[in-house]
């Protein structure tokens, strides 16, 4: 199983990819590890998650190869880590994020088990692009007074995604019509 996660989120502007977030197991002891997680800035093909980022596909270290250019190695190894897995977060042919796991008994991963992460993997891109998109359609029409209602367009129709307090006052409309 896994007993520490990490989300690594990419920064287009700056070229680097961080540690956002980061999951360990209730009492499994890695907090040099997540540290040290968290004060790295990679660039695209640098340790595990740089190295997703740049090829867009899984990867794992299992078991820990021996004299592997591992940044953390010796965080991950006081935890009593023995391999780790990382997929790419994509949308379309952008990698958004990296989510890294790492486990104290991990044996290879089968080919259906990568197949499985690089869809896991897509899904939560086009999740986070929607939010996304979402996000800057509200901050465009909160800073837009003439602007009244937002709708998403849909194959199977039109979906309300934000009203304004000024939709009744200009269209006489209230929300529950």
């Amino acid at each position: 199983g896994w007993q520490v996660g990490g989300l690594w989120i990419v920064d287009p502007e700056r070229e680097v990819i961080s540690c956002a977030e980061v999951w360990r197991e209730e009492g499994f002891d890695a907090e040099r590890l997540e540290r040290q997680s968290r004060s790295m800035l990679l660039r695209r093909g640098e340790a595990m998650p740089g190295r997703v980022w740049a090829r867009g596909r899984p990867e794992t270290n299992i078991p820990f190869r021996p004299g592997a250019r591992l940044p953390r190695g010796e965080a991950a190894a006081e935890a009593g880590l023995q391999g780790a897995v990382a997929f790419a977060i994509a949308s379309g042919d952008k990698v958004l994020g990296v989510v890294e796991f790492g486990g104290t008994s991990m044996r290879e991963i089968e080919r259906d088990t990568f197949e499985m992460l690089e869809g896991l993997g897509r899904q939560l891109g086009q999740f986070l692009e929607r939010r996304r998109a979402e996000e800057a359609v509200a901050r465009f029409v909160a800073g837009s007074p003439g602007v009244t209602y937002a709708l998403r367009v849909l194959p199977e129709g039109f979906r309300l995604v934000w009203v304004g307090g000024n939709l009744e006052a200009i269209s006489g409309w209230t929300l529950e019509q």
